[in-house]
């Protein structure tokens, strides 16, 4: 089958979440043997050049990169900004017929006006409820402008997916929690890839790790909440502890980032890195302590898959499934954060790498590959 895969940015290096999900997916579909062609939205005008893009590009049939931009008068509109900054994908020249098309998210709905898309199918891939999310974004900001605009795409949102319901054959969610609450009409459950090479770990060091994607203030919250909290304890506490940060950054958001946390201790940011495998071997437990937010948190499954054990608000392990206690520790106080930090370093090898076992069997449970083809024979 012709398959045509829209991004709303570009999917590889997998540099957060929501692209670790994208790659995931769309190695399953090139793995099952469909020519696969893929549209990307980039602020970057060096990626339009596509004699720039990486090896990894090479298996698909054609590339399209679209450049995105926000305008101000934007904003005024009724259609969410996530949208309309990604409207040039309704002039991007199209070649050939497709017998599915996957969204991956609302903001690319823009292709769907694309006179030159030919598709018999669409699906939308739904990470989160954004109507939700948005509302939440507006939780963790303290600038009231940054606070206008999130209340704003939440109730534009909340609109424009009803005018988007009949354009779609079927929602492929992240999670049975995305589903509850679904506009859609044909809902499936296809999970994030697990990738089959689980990972165990020495889990010997008093190194914490924290990821994420330092353009939502959300995540930026979630560090400064850490470090205020159980950071400061940790340093007083335990002599070798250290806390390694990573994320993806604009340099100048990699600037402000650092700027800002300068005056911690014992902390190392890294930016943009392309492989994230040895930062999770130089560490022995995993934080996520966001605390506004919706849908799957990707780094905790991608944690888990490489061997270690999770310390997370109820936020950060919304939608996976996870038991606690079981299958990573519970926090929802900077207090509880400290106290299960020190537990896992403090506690047998053994005895964590079973919670991390657990947590890694849960999700084998879980595997979308099936999901996708059983999807794609209908």
């Amino acid at each position: 089958m012709k398959i045509l895969c829209v991004s709303p940015f570009k999917p590889y290096p997998t540099l957060h979440g929501g692209t670790v999900d994208i790659w995931s997916q769309i190695t399953i579909l090139s793995n099952l043997g469909h020519d696969v062609s893929l549209v990307f939205c980039t602020k970057e005008k060096s990626d339009i050049d596509k004699k720039y893009t990486s090896k990894e590009y090479d298996s698909f049939v054609n590339i399209y990169p679209v450049y995105r931009k926000n305008k101000l008068k934007d904003f005024f509109s009724k259609t969410p900004l996530q949208i309309n900054s990604r409207k040039a994908l309704s002039n991007v020249n199209l070649v050939g017929e497709y017998g599915l098309t996957i969204l991956y998210s609302e903001y690319v709905a823009k292709i769907l006006f694309n006179d030159t898309l030919k598709t018999k199918n669409v699906v939308l891939r739904v990470q989160n409820n954004e109507t939700k999310y948005f509302k939440e974004l507006s939780k963790s900001t303290k600038k009231l402008t940054h606070k206008i605009y999130f209340i704003s795409e939440s109730i534009k949102f909340k609109w424009f997916i009803q005018y988007l319901k009949p354009f779609i054959q079927t929602a492929w969610h992240i999670s049975n929690d995305e589903i509850k609450k679904s506009p859609y009409k044909n809902n499936i459950l296809v999970p994030p890839l697990y990738n089959s090479s689980f990972k165990i770990q020495k889990l010997s060091s008093k190194t914490a790790l924290f990821i994420s994607s330092f353009h939502m203030e959300n995540n930026l919250d979630a560090l400064e909440w850490y470090l205020n909290g159980a950071h400061l304890l940790l340093c007083e506490e335990i002599k070798d502890y250290r806390l390694i940060v990573c994320g993806s950054a604009t340099d100048a958001q990699a600037k402000k980032v650092q700027e800002k946390f300068k005056n911690f201790l014992n902390v190392n940011f890294y930016f943009n890195e392309p492989s994230l495998l040895k930062y999770y071997e130089e560490s022995t437990v995993f934080i996520n302590s966001m605390r506004y937010g919706a849908g799957v948190k990707l780094k905790s499954i991608n944690a888990i898959v490489n061997g270690l054990p999770v310390v997370s608000t109820s936020t950060g392990a919304e939608g996976i499934g996870l038991k606690p206690n079981e299958m990573f520790r519970l926090a929802n106080t900077q207090q509880e954060f400290f106290t299960e930090i020190v537990s896992i370093f403090q506690n047998k090898s053994s005895d964590i790498q079973q919670m991390v076992a657990n947590a890694q069997n849960h999700l084998k449970k879980n595997s979308p590959k099936k999901v996708i083809e059983e999807q794609l024979e209908q």
